[in-house]
């Protein structure tokens, strides 16, 4: 398929499920718990930290973050092809 073409079939599938209440799936939720955690132990070992997600799964995990405390940088986050969101938290030293 084209890559607009796919976009829309991806975006679709998305949104009806969705619709029904099963977006996302009780392992697609797992895993973006798994990689929540696994994220909040690699920032604390590293200051800067780049992480490369699908579109969908990185609305998921910025999502999660936001729950926990993090903070997005102003301005609009768009899901458009190579684009990049910008989150940040401050650590507190115990």
């Amino acid at each position: 398929l084209p890559l607009p073409a796919w976009a829309l079939a991806v975006g679709c599938r998305m949104l009806l499920l969705s619709l029904r209440g099963r977006y996302p799936s009780a392992s697609e939720a797992l895993r973006v718990r798994e990689a929540v955690a696994w994220l909040e132990t690699v920032v604390m070992q590293h200051s800067l930290t780049i992480v490369m997600t699908h579109a969908s799964v990185r609305s998921q995990i910025a999502k999660a973050l936001l729950a926990s405390g993090w903070q997005a940088e102003v301005g609009s986050r768009t899901t458009r092809h190579w684009s990049a969101w910008l989150m940040s938290r401050r650590i507190t030293m115990q």
